[in-house]
């Protein structure tokens, strides 16, 4: 009686075991459908997104959307800065 207890014993351990890793990699589809999600709305609002400096934007000066950085060597003038998805850069346009 003993070694059939053992064997069912093991067969179910075996069996949650392989529920497990599906409950597993279920969470791990929500989770990567999620940063999926935020990464589309973060695209998004970085289309949207200008910085607009009125008077000086002055050398050293660290500009920042999403990853993307700029910083001028230069004071520069009233500007309006945004990103440009396709080339992955912040451009300067005029104010």
């Amino acid at each position: 009686r003993s070694l059939a207890t053992a064997r069912l014993d093991r067969r179910a351990a075996r069996d949650s075991g392989s529920k497990a890793l599906r409950a597993a990699v279920r969470a791990g589809d929500h989770e990567q459908q999620e940063r999926l999600r935020l990464r589309q709305r973060q695209a998004e609002l970085l289309a949207a997104a200008v910085i607009r400096v009125s008077d000086t934007c002055h050398g050293g000066v660290v500009l920042r959307f999403g990853n993307a950085e700029f910083s001028p060597d230069t004071a520069l003038g009233p500007s309006a800065f945004r990103y440009d998805s396709e080339r992955r850069t912040i451009v300067r346009g005029e104010l």
